[in-house]
């Protein structure tokens, strides 16, 4: 209030104000609730910029235990060359040691790697719903990528360590 005294401006000639659903600003102790008090015709309206964070943060609680699963899979494809990795598995040939899926600069590789996956952060709602908006189209893809990345790092017996044929690649 005291920002708009500054101005020469004052509680009684607010119209209309926006929030983002949460805050020091909401609830019956916030800005919001003060000024419906004070002016039966105060409108309050919900920052547009905000509605995608809450609706992400809706679904976020709606997953519940899940969304560690989610960080999780963030964590594993930003980890130490994962997404380098799973690039090469996924254009090499079985002989060296991926599965020749898509051909390097193809449209069906530059569908599937040419964006990065996005970064979860626990406390912004919405790198969730980014995250999971970028996995959906390649979830397929990358079950498989990350299924035969595991194959490669288990530990082989003994006896087939050296009858694999050097890589030529």
């Amino acid at each position: 209030m005291k920002q708009w005294e500054r101005l020469g401006c004052y509680k009684e000639d607010c119209v209309g104000g926006t929030g983002d659903g949460g805050g020091e600003n909401e609830g019956a102790g916030g800005v919001h609730a003060l000024m419906e008090d004070i002016k039966t015709d105060y409108v309050k309206r919900r920052c547009l910029a905000h509605l995608p964070w809450r609706c992400a943060d809706q679904v976020r609680a709606c997953v519940g235990e899940q969304h560690d699963e989610i960080k999780a899979i963030s964590y594993c494809l930003h980890d130490s060359g994962t997404w380098n990795r799973l690039k090469a598995i996924a254009v090499q040939t079985h002989e060296c040691g991926g599965l020749g899926l898509l051909s390097e600069g193809s449209h069906a590789y530059h569908g599937m790697f040419a964006k990065a996956p996005p970064r979860n952060l626990s406390e912004r709602p919405d790198t969730t719903a980014a995250l999971l908006e970028w996995l959906q189209p390649r979830a397929d893809m990358l079950v498989r990528l990350v299924a035969h990345d595991f194959a490669l790092k288990s530990p082989r017996p003994a006896k087939h360590l050296g009858s694999q044929k050097p890589c030529q690649c």
